[in-house]
C-alpha cells in the first residue's frame, strides 16, 4: 500500500491544521509505535493513561516516520508534514477502515465474553494451510490491537481479529472500521450486558 497524495489522509482524518505539508513523500503504512521501524510511515501520536506519544514523535521521525498525525504541533528540527487533529483516536477508525480497502482481506472477527483468544488462535492454525492468515496478536483487541493488527498487513489474505470492549459501542465502532465477513461471538455473560 503506498498513499502517493496527501490528500487521501486529509480527506480521511480531517485535520485542524497542516504544516510542512510541501515536504510530502509517499507513505507506506501507519504506526502508533515509535519504537517499531517506520519507514516512510505516518506515525499517530495517541495519548494514553501512563504514556503520551507525543513525547515520541521526534524518536518516530529517526525510525523513518514521514508524516505525524497528532493533537498539538511540535516544532522539529527536520521538515515533516505534520496533520494536526482533535483527537488522535478518533482518526484511527477512518485509517483502519482505509487499510481494510487497499488489502482487501477476507476479516473474521472473534467477540464476546470468553473464550475469544482461543478461538481466533485455533481459527488461525486452521486456515493457515490454505492461505496467508494474519492474527491479532495475544488479547489485543481494543482499537489500539486492532490498530497494530491491520496497520501491519502486507499481503495476507484473510484476517482474524478479536474483538473486545471496555466501553457501550466499543465493538460497535471497531466492527464499522474493519467491516468483518464473518462474525463470531463466543458466549455472552452478564457482565457484558450492560
Amino acid at each position: 500500500m503506498v498513499i502517493k497524495d496527501f490528500k487521501i489522509i486529509e480527506k480521511l482524518i480531517k485535520p485542524e491544521k497542516i504544516y510542512n505539508i510541501y515536504h510530502f513523500k509517499p507513505i507506506e503504512s501507519f504506526s502508533i509505535d515509535s519504537r517499531t521501524s517506520c519507514s516512510n510511515c505516518a506515525f499517530i501520536a495517541l495519548r494514553g493513561k501512563h504514556k503520551d506519544g507525543h513525547n515520541y514523535i521526534k524518536a518516530a521521525i529517526k525510525r523513518g516516520a514521514g508524516l505525524i498525525i497528532a493533537e498539538e504541533f511540535i516544532p522539529l528540527e527536520k521538515r515533516v508534514p505534520f496533520f494536526v487533529v482533535d483527537d488522535c483516536y478518533r482518526v484511527l477508525y477512518p485509517l483502519i477502515n482505509f487499510v481494510r480497502r487497499k488489502h482487501d482481506p477476507v476479516v473474521c472477527a472473534v467477540s464476546g465474553s470468553l473464550g475469544k483468544t482461543t478461538t481466533k488462535e485455533m481459527l488461525g492454525f486452521l486456515l493457515e494451510g490454505e492461505r496467508r492468515v494474519k492474527t491479532s496478536e495475544k488479547t489485543e483487541n481494543n482499537i489500539l490491537g486492532i490498530a497494530k493488527t491491520f496497520f501491519s498487513l502486507k499481503d495476507e489474505q484473510i484476517v482474524v481479529a478479536e474483538a473486545g470492549t471496555n466501553f457501550t459501542g466499543e465493538i460497535k465502532n471497531i466492527a464499522g472500521a474493519i467491516k468483518p465477513d464473518i462474525g463470531i461471538i463466543t458466549f455472552i455473560k452478564p457482565v457484558h450486558l450492560k
